[in-house]
């Protein structure tokens, strides 16, 4: 620490400002709660978006299940398509009202019926396999979900689900 000059009754006073110590301390603590901020909001993010891709899934699968109970459609997927659904104004996530399925991750998803028309096979891109892990646990045991969904790939990672 340095002097400079003397203050009342000879007493040293001290140079303002900080220590290079007291500063490299104050850089660390910032440093530490900038990065705490920045993890927080990066989980909080991650969390959003596999809630909105769920919703999605969700809003997918109850628009086929409508086109399926349509009087046409005589309990059958013949001819369903993201497309269809979304030109025929079946319930759809936001901004798919032309049918171009990009969805919360800028991934695509489509629904095609399955052999026999009585299933279909809605498949939806995920950004990682452990974002399509976490869908599988969601989906699971669903009521209107066929067999057990599987994800298959690597970023993306594709999500196929069955639909009764």
């Amino acid at each position: 620490m340095q002097q400079h000059g003397k203050g009342r009754r000879g007493i040293p006073r001290r140079q303002a400002g900080l220590s290079l110590i007291e500063a490299m301390l104050v850089l660390g603590l910032l440093i530490l709660l900038v990065g705490g901020a920045i993890a927080a909001f990066n989980t909080g993010l991650a969390g959003a978006t596999s809630k909105t891709a769920l919703e999605e899934i969700n809003l997918l699968a109850a628009a086929a299940g409508q086109y399926r109970r349509s009087p046409r459609r005589q309990g059958l997927y013949t001819g369903i398509s993201v497309t269809v659904l979304a030109t025929q104004g079946y319930p759809m996530p936001g901004g798919w009202t032309t049918g171009t399925a990009q969805n919360v991750y800028g991934l695509t998803a489509a629904i095609v019926p399955a052999t026999g028309n009585t299933d279909a096979t809605l498949t939806y891109q995920l950004d990682t396999a452990s974002a399509c892990q976490q869908m599988i646990e969601q989906f699971t045991n669903q009521v209107g979900i066929k067999g057990t969904p599987a994800c298959a790939g690597t970023n993306p990672t594709t999500l196929t689900l069955t639909l009764e």
